[in-house]
């Protein structure tokens, strides 16, 4: 087999794993196992083309050093309203999938995920669009962890972001889907990750302007794209666009910024201006006639 998986949250298993690696190469048939209840970190390595076993131990030991000093969790807001969009289309590998999957889990677990606290949300795309769960689906943290860790390599196909975005503003932000957007003090944030154009569905850009209009922060993650990817991820985001537009080389880069994005959505601005509500209907008035059926009364909101 040529990958080797490394939980990164526990040093000491992959120092176990590298140590069997390099004494024996050939017999390539070694998975770390873990318990079920671990919802550790995993990075995938590469090891196909290393002949040379020590070169293998080598590899899996920096990733780990690398990792033991990065960092998980951050200080967050007491609240915040979280939902991530994510590309699931055909050109997105398996292996990639599981390396953007495990950023949101990572992401997650930084976050104070409750009721009243952080409240996620997930979609999933390709030529469909999947509302894996809304704001109010888990109130808590191992909820939340347990359906991110359970997503599918689907749903393939093209990519149809523009649906995505007009599936979160339409089915995501509303009231009975557990979105705080109008009681103007719960930061909302959307954090889009795509490793393409989209080529089929809605306009992106149509679609992020209604939600920006709504008073909720867009961070755009662009990996591998090309110079017309690269101005529809801009047009995605909320400005300024060097704060809030991440291109990436790789999906392997996604660790790298793993910190800035964190501390990005936890600084999310909670004084946006958002659309006007309906609120609470006032008493009726005094009728103005004692009696006969000439008389009114009036409320208003």
């Amino acid at each position: 087999k040529n990958f080797v998986d490394v939980n990164e949250n526990r040093p000491d298993d992959a120092e176990i794993t590298a140590k069997r690696v390099a004494r024996d190469l050939e017999e390539w048939e070694y998975y770390k196992s873990f318990d079920s209840e671990d919802t550790g970190t995993f990075e995938t390595v590469n090891v196909a083309g290393m002949v040379d076993t020590k070169a293998v131990a080598d590899e899996v030991l920096a990733r780990v050093r690398r990792n033991e000093n990065h960092p998980t969790s951050t200080t967050c807001q007491p609240k915040m309203d979280l939902v991530f969009v994510l590309d699931g289309s055909s050109s997105v590998s398996m292996l990639n999938f599981k390396t953007m999957k495990s950023f949101v889990l990572d992401m997650t677990r930084a976050m104070d995920v409750s009721e009243t606290g952080t409240r996620v949300a997930l979609v999933m795309y390709g030529t469909m669009v999947d509302v894996r769960f809304r704001f109010n689906t888990h109130f808590d943290k191992d909820s939340v962890l347990a359906a991110i860790a359970a997503l599918p390599e689907t749903p393939l196909g093209l990519t149809n972001t523009g649906d995505a975005l007009f599936a979160v503003s339409s089915t995501i932000l509303i009231p009975s889907a557990g979105s705080r957007l109008y009681d103007l003090v719960t930061p909302q944030v959307l954090i889009l990750l795509t490793d393409g154009m989209a080529n089929i569905g809605r306009t992106p850009e149509a679609e992020a302007d209604v939600i920006r209009s709504m008073g909720v922060d867009i961070i755009s993650i662009g990996i591998d794209l090309s110079a017309s990817g690269i101005g529809q991820l801009n047009a995605i985001a909320t400005d300024p666009d060097s704060e809030h537009v991440f291109f990436l080389t790789n999906f392997a880069e996604l660790r790298d910024i793993l910190t800035n994005i964190t501390t990005l959505a936890c600084n999310a601005n909670i004084n946006i201006t958002r659309p006007p509500a309906w609120g609470a209907w006032s008493q009726w008035s005094s009728c103005t006639t004692s009696c006969g059926p000439t008389g009114t009364r009036v409320r208003a909101r």
